[in-house]
């Protein structure tokens, strides 16, 4: 039987790695674009919402099979 922090990152592992890789790599290779744009700030903070809101979820959804 897994455990709860093996199920969590074996299902939000990869995505979480992917996702902040690439976010960081977008800034370092083009920061003078996208230091003044309020839309990618935006995005970047919505994304990182999304992501958080589904995992606290999947946490949740995990306490209550228990």
């Amino acid at each position: 039987m897994e455990t709860r922090n093996e199920l969590i990152r074996k299902k939000f592992g990869l995505s979480f790695l992917i996702f902040y890789l690439a976010t960081f790599l977008i800034w370092f290779i083009f920061p003078d674009q996208l230091v003044g744009n309020i839309y990618v700030l935006m995005g970047y903070l919505v994304g990182n919402l999304i992501f958080l809101y589904v995992l606290y979820k999947y946490k949740r959804s995990l306490n209550k099979v228990e």
